[in-house]
């Protein structure tokens, strides 16, 4: 028998929601350069990508504390 899969956390969820977004708004610029969609990833898309990371790394630092592995 195998055991249930584990759930995937809330902080891990919005972490890879916030990179999938910033990907969404990267995709206009590899489709065509203007002004608009470079505005669209600059402020947008990279700051998505910032949160995604940051929600990760955070989720993983509690991770090692809890385990006392930091």
């Amino acid at each position: 028998m195998s055991a249930l899969p584990q759930r995937t956390s809330a902080l891990v969820r919005l972490a890879l929601a916030t990179a999938a977004l910033g990907v969404l708004t990267s995709l206009p610029l590899l489709v065509r350069e203007t002004a608009y969609t470079l505005v669209l990833f600059m402020f947008l898309g990279q700051p998505l990508f910032a949160m995604g990371f940051a929600f990760f790394a955070w989720k993983v630092f509690r991770d090692l504390r809890s385990k006392e592995l930091l």
